[in-house]
Formats: C-alpha cells, sequence, structure tokens
C-alpha cells in the first residue's frame, strides 16, 4: 500500500503543478505548502506504526487506517486538479471520493473541537 501511496502522491504534485501552470498560479509557497502536507502524512504513517508496534503488538491497524485515509485524500486530490484541467470523471467516483472527503472533514472537525 505504501508504494501505491507513493504513486498517488507523486501523481498529486504533478497535476497540482499542472493545475497552476493552467491557472496562471504557480507560486513557490503552494509549491512548498504541498510538500510540506505529504511530508506531515509520511511523517504520520511512521508515527503510526510506531503505535502499533507499541499498541498492537505489530499488527498494523494504525498504519492501515492511516495509509488509507491519506489514498483517499491523494486520490481526490488527483481528480480535482484533473478536473480543472478538463478531464471529467463519471459522477459516482467523484460523489464517492467527496463523501470520503466529507467524513474526513467531520471526523477532523470532531477532534478539534474538544
Amino acid at each position: 500500500m505504501y508504494e501505491f501511496l507513493l504513486i498517488l502522491m507523486a501523481l498529486d504534485v504533478i497535476s497540482g503543478l499542472l493545475k497552476a501552470i493552467k491557472q496562471k498560479k504557480l507560486k513557490s509557497g503552494a509549491i512548498r505548502n504541498g510538500l510540506l502536507k505529504k511530508s506531515g502524512v509520511v511523517l504520520s504513517l511512521i508515527l503510526s506504526s510506531i503505535l502499533d508496534t507499541l499498541v498492537n503488538r505489530g499488527t498494523p491497524i494504525f498504519q492501515t487506517v492511516m495509509t488509507l485515509i491519506a489514498i483517499c485524500d491523494e486520490s481526490l486530490s488527483i481528480i480535482e486538479n484533473l478536473t480543472i484541467l478538463g478531464v471529467s470523471f463519471p459522477k459516482v467516483i467523484t460523489s464517492r471520493l467527496n463523501n470520503l472527503e466529507e467524513q474526513d472533514t467531520e471526523t477532523t472537525n470532531t477532534k478539534t473541537s474538544k
């Protein structure tokens, strides 16, 4: 799963650059922020691996959850970028990814409000 996630991250960077070029909004700050976010994802995967070792005796529960969340996030970002570039996707794909994003946002907002 990690290899798939890394491929998606690379595709997201490429599609994001293409989108920025099309919109004439290519800025180093946006690129830096995107790369920092991806670094944060990698750090969260390392942390989840450590937690699995400590809490779950090595069973990759946290790792799997974090990886799946990251894969969904990267996939949605790629689809958003490609949509702006003029690529159309079936509604079933975009609606399911949007539902996942909404669930992730609700979970994040619940955790930050506590």
